[in-house]
C-alpha cells in the first residue's frame, strides 16, 4: 500500500510539472520554426528602374523577357538552367548562340508582349526584365497578386556596370561580376583616351541607316548614335527629331558623309553568330552604293560603306560594336585593335563557346 500511494504522489506530481511548464521546463529553450525563407536568404536590392525589391538571393526558377539576359547571366556563370520561360525573340536571336534557349517555355513575344497566365502558372520566384518592360506593359500589376518578384535590368552602357553588380548580387556572383566589368569597359576605356584628342576637324562624319526602309536613321539617343558618338565620330542626324526619323536622299547627298553604316534591324538579315552567308551584307551594300546620286557621297566614292550585324549593336556585345565602329572610323588610330579577336576572347572566356563552331559575319565588308 505503501508503495502504490508513493506511486500516485509521483504520477500527480508529473501531471503538475506539465501543468506548470515554467516551473520544471524554464531551462530548455523551444526549437524555432522552420520557415520557408530565413531572414540570411532575403536580400533587398534597388534595381535599374529604381525600384526597391525584396527577393530570395540565388533564385532557381526565373524567367526572362529580354534577348540579353541570358547573355549577361552566362558571362557571370549563373546556370541557364535556372531559366524555366523567356520571350520569343530571345530565342530567335540567341538560339544559335546558346541552344538551351530553344528548350524554354515562352512566355510572349518579346518584352513588351506577355503571357502573363503562363507566367503565372510557371511559377517563378523571380522575373527578370527591363524598365521599358515595367513602363510599357501591367507586368507589375499583373504578377504581384500571385507574389511573383520582378527586377529590371538597364543594357545602356551608362547602366551596364550597374547591371552586372546587381546580377551579381541576386545570384551571389559578385567577383564575377566585377571582373566581368572590367573585361568589358576595359576596351572601351582605351577607345575612348585615343579619340579624346581629337578636333572636330578631324572627326569622321557617318550617316547612319536602318533597314525598316531606306533613309531611316539614328539621331541622338539611339543606341547606334551612342557607338558611333564613343567611337569618335559624329552622327549627322544626331540634331534631327525623333529616335529614328527618316531624311530625303538629297539631304544625305548634301551631308556628304565620310562613312556609311547600315544596320539591318530583322533577325533574317542582320548575319551574326552562325550566320557566314555574306551575300545578303554585299546586296545591301551594293544597293546603298548604287543609289541615284550617291556617286557624289564621299563614302560611296572611297568604297567606306559598311553592314554592321545587330548582334554587336547594342546590349552585352555593345563593347565589341564599338571596337568596330572604332576602327571603321580611324582604321590609322586603331591598326592594333583587333575586334573579332575581342570578341572570341568574350565568347570562349566568358560564355565558354567555341568561337570557331558560332562563327558569323559581324561586319562586310572587314575593316
Amino acid at each position: 500500500m505503501r508503495y502504490q500511494g508513493l506511486m500516485l504522489l509521483l504520477v500527480f506530481a508529473n501531471i503538475i510539472a506539465l501543468l506548470l511548464p515554467g516551473q520544471c521546463c524554464a531551462e530548455k529553450t523551444p526549437s524555432p520554426r522552420p520557415t520557408p525563407t530565413s531572414e540570411a536568404e532575403l536580400i533587398i536590392v534597388t534595381d535599374l528602374a529604381d525600384r526597391t525589391v525584396e527577393l530570395r538571393q540565388n533564385p532557381r526558377r526565373i524567367i526572362t523577357v529580354y534577348s540579353q539576359i541570358p547573355i549577361a547571366m552566362r558571362c557571370l556563370n549563373i546556370g541557364l538552367e535556372r531559366i524555366i520561360g523567356t520571350d520569343a525573340f530571345t530565342v530567335k536571336q540567341y538560339g544559335k548562340l546558346l541552344p538551351e534557349l530553344e528548350e524554354k517555355e515562352i512566355v510572349g513575344q518579346h518584352f513588351i508582349k506577355l503571357d502573363y497566365e503562363k507566367i503565372i502558372d510557371l511559377e517563378p520566384e523571380l522575373v527578370l526584365a527591363v524598365p521599358e518592360t515595367l513602363k510599357r506593359t501591367e507586368i507589375e500589376e499583373k504578377l504581384k497578386p500571385a507574389g511573383i518578384k520582378i527586377v529590371a535590368l538597364d543594357f545602356k552602357i551608362k547602366s551596364f556596370r550597374k547591371t552586372l553588380e546587381l546580377l551579381g548580387r541576386i545570384f551571389d556572383r559578385e567577383e564575377e561580376a566585377r571582373e566581368f566589368a572590367d573585361f568589358w569597359f576595359g576596351r572601351l576605356e582605351e577607345v575612348r583616351k585615343k579619340v579624346e584628342g581629337l578636333s572636330e576637324e578631324q572627326k569622321v562624319r557617318v550617316y547612319l541607316e536602318g533597314t525598316q526602309r531606306p533613309f531611316v536613321t539614328a539621331s541622338k539617343g539611339h543606341t547606334l548614335d551612342e557607338i558611333v558618338t564613343l567611337a569618335g565620330g559624329i552622327n549627322i542626324s544626331a540634331g534631327l527629331k525623333g529616335r529614328s526619323p527618316e531624311v530625303e536622299p538629297e539631304w544625305v547627298v548634301e551631308q556628304n558623309p565620310d562613312v556609311i553604316l547600315k544596320y539591318p534591324m530583322g533577325v533574317r538579315y542582320q548575319g551574326g553568330f552562325g550566320k557566314t552567308d555574306t551575300r545578303p551584307f554585299e546586296e545591301m551594300r551594293k544597293e546603298i552604293m548604287g543609289r541615284p546620286g550617291f556617286d557624289h557621297i564621299k563614302a560611296v566614292r572611297e568604297g567606306r560603306v559598311y553592314i554592321l550585324s545587330r548582334d554587336i549593336l547594342g546590349g552585352v556585345f555593345e563593347n565589341v560594336g564599338v571596337c568596330y565602329a572604332a576602327k571603321i572610323l580611324y582604321p590609322e588610330l586603331f591598326k592594333d585593335l583587333d575586334p573579332k579577336a575581342y570578341l572570341k576572347q568574350m565568347v570562349e572566356k566568358y560564355l565558354g563557346l567555341d568561337f570557331e563552331r558560332l562563327r558569323g559575319v559581324f561586319v562586310y565588308p572587314s575593316p
